[in-house]
């Protein structure tokens, strides 16, 4: 029997240790799969970082850019076109850009794939069907076609009297020639109106609904294989440290003896992990710094420099939602555990002061012994009492009961 206990408490040892080293990891990586497995969360820190003003008109800037470099050379309006943008400052970028890429538009549309990528999680088809709108993004270039144009032709440069005299007085009847600077009245008005024209034909060839997903072009198999990950890594982080939990909660049983060995069997290995998970967040808070330099240098750097920071800040703040929570858990773990050791010391103390009841048998006749005088005495009156020898006073401890388990 006494070997049968050593062995349940040499098992229950191992298991804590077990849950001291898991218990922090299974816990970081819940706090990772509520950032990373949320939409919302996702959503809002995108929002914050890279749905602004400022980067909207950096990648407005780009997409016009790589538009104009995929133009016709013949176009007799490309050359106008591209001397406007190319002397556009980046004040009148960012007030074009809230023209034609208003925020709002742009979170709907990234909310809406989103969605779609975390609904094609749980799907049973193997390939995200993900579509976007841009119905509102249409209805906005039309509202705002004239002024947007306005503000790219007064980028161009005043007309001299010579390039004056090559523009058809009938423009564009009488030719679409137009130089590379801003024309005076009517031929001002005339550009406004022929953009005001042209544009409701060229966005009816733009479909309302954009497929970000083709069946055909992806490998199926490859994708199921994402899916079936995704969702295993999704369940690991949501129920690992469930796992954790109860291997903790058998050991305690394993370990225990009374209800004194509970809390102390509970109390050091909550504190520990508490300890260990601060100890992560130390070794964190001092590496940060020089992982997202590397980031920057490795991975980001050829993004243009007005992106780096909000991307930078991006990743800052998803490492800041999952270590604060991490910070927190680790606090909790070790005050629960103090607080279950503190239980367990006066739990001890008090078996301590409890006395011995004295036991006595009964007469034939149903009457008490005599209490003997002597044992009416104080210690003091007495004397010490001897010393016990032998191996079981070697395993007693203070209160006469034998050590429980190895944090007893």
């Amino acid at each position: 029997m006494k070997i049968l206990d050593r062995l349940f408490k040499i098992i229950a040892f191992l298991m804590m240790a077990f849950v001291v080293i898991a218990l922090p990891f299974t816990l970081l990586a819940r706090d990772i799969g509520r950032v990373v497995y949320n939409p919302e969360v996702i959503e809002a820190v995108v929002n914050q970082h890279l749905v602004r003003i400022d980067v909207m008109a950096v990648l407005l800037q780009g997409a016009v850019n790589s538009a104009l470099a995929e133009g016709s050379p013949d176009d007799p309006m490309s050359a106008v076109t591209m001397e406007a943008f190319a002397n556009m400052q980046a004040e009148e970028w960012v007030e074009l850009a809230k023209m034609v890429m208003p925020p709002q538009i742009i979170s709907a549309m990234l909310n809406e794939i989103l969605s779609g990528v975390f609904g094609w999680i749980d799907s049973p088809d193997p390939v995200p069907d993900i579509t976007v709108s841009i119905r509102d993004m249409k209805r906005i270039w039309m509202q705002k076609a004239v002024p947007a144009t306005e503000l790219v032709l007064n980028a161009l440069p005043q007309c001299n009297t010579e390039q004056l005299e090559r523009i058809p007085s009938n423009w564009p009847d009488g030719g679409e020639y137009l130089p590379p600077c801003r024309p005076t009245e009517p031929t001002y008005s005339r550009v406004l109106e022929s953009v005001a024209s042209v544009l409701p034909a060229f966005l009816a060839e733009i479909p309302d609904e954009i497929p970000l997903s083709d069946s055909e072009e992806v490998q199926v198999d490859a994708m199921r294989q994402t899916q079936i990950l995704l969702r295993r890594n999704r369940f690991m982080a949501r129920v690992g440290w469930i796992f954790v939990i109860i291997v903790f909660l058998v050991a305690v049983v394993a370990g225990s003896r009374s209800l004194k060995d509970v809390f102390t069997w509970a109390g050091w290995p909550l504190m520990l992990s508490g300890f260990v998970m601060l100890l992560f967040g130390i070794i964190w808070a001092e590496m940060a710094p020089n992982v997202f330099a590397r980031i920057r240098s490795n991975f980001l750097a050829s993004t243009p420099r007005v992106l780096l920071s909000p991307i930078t800040g991006m990743l800052q703040t998803f490492a800041e939602l999952i270590t604060d929570p991490f910070w927190g858990q680790g606090f909790v773990l070790i005050i629960l555990g103090m607080a279950s050791i503190a239980v367990a010391v006066v739990l001890r103390r008090v078996a301590k002061k409890e006395p011995s009841p004295a036991v006595y048998q009964l007469q034939p006749d149903g009457s008490t012994p005599s209490i003997p005088s002597d044992s009416l005495q104080t210690p003091s009156q007495t004397g010490p009492s001897p010393p016990k020898w032998g191996q079981a006073a070697l395993d007693e401890d203070d209160d006469g009961e034998r050590p429980s388990g190895m944090f007893g």
